[in-house]
């Protein structure tokens, strides 16, 4: 038996990899022992319930505030209130003519760098562009079956004609509304 322990480990080379790989096992190990023995004290977790920090520990902290946003400033095809959303949908889908719809999420970094060029040409098209904020309104981007930010949608006498997922410069834009 010693025979075989001596060619085992005969040509071994100590390295303090194995020293630290060792101890991490050892660590894992006596924290699974402590679990299972159901030793509290010795497994990291919520803070003691008695003693004199018990009454600390039982309280509840209050409710957070709510974080008051500055109102939306509306725009042409700026939607903000539940109205205005009914307004779109009367607008893209009963109207005639082309309507020009923008689904968008507040925090896409591409909508945010589309948005100063959008507000501009809304004011020249004024209602044929709308834009619907999907994180205000999320039952919209669902109906319309939203899966990208930003997507325009182009409805053509009250019907969905063409969607285009992604940013689209100026000139697309307009040569859709045209």
């Amino acid at each position: 038996m010693m025979n075989y322990f001596q060619n085992l480990l005969g040509n071994y080379q100590f390295n303090a990899s194995h020293l630290a790989i060792g101890a991490g096992v050892l660590v894992v190990l006596y924290f699974i022992w402590s679990f299972m023995k159901g030793d509290e004290s010795s497994v990291p977790g919520p803070a003691s319930t008695e003693g004199p920090d018990a009454e600390q520990a039982h309280q509840t902290l209050p409710p957070m505030p709510e974080s008051e946003a500055p109102a939306p400033v509306p725009a042409h095809g700026v939607v903000a209130e539940h109205g205005e959303v009914q307004q779109v949908n009367q607008t893209a889908g009963g109207a005639a003519g082309r309507t020009l719809v923008l689904y968008y999420a507040p925090w896409c970094t591409y909508c945010k760098n589309l948005m100063p060029t959008w507000d501009a040409l809304s004011q020249k098209y004024g209602d044929q562009m709308q834009k619907v904020d999907c994180e205000q309104f999320p039952e919209e981007s669902e109906k319309q079956d939203i899966k990208v930010f930003p997507t325009m949608i182009l409805f053509v006498d009250g019907k969905p004609a063409q969607v285009v997922e992604g940013v689209k410069d100026a000139a697309g834009i307009e040569q859709m509304l045209q």
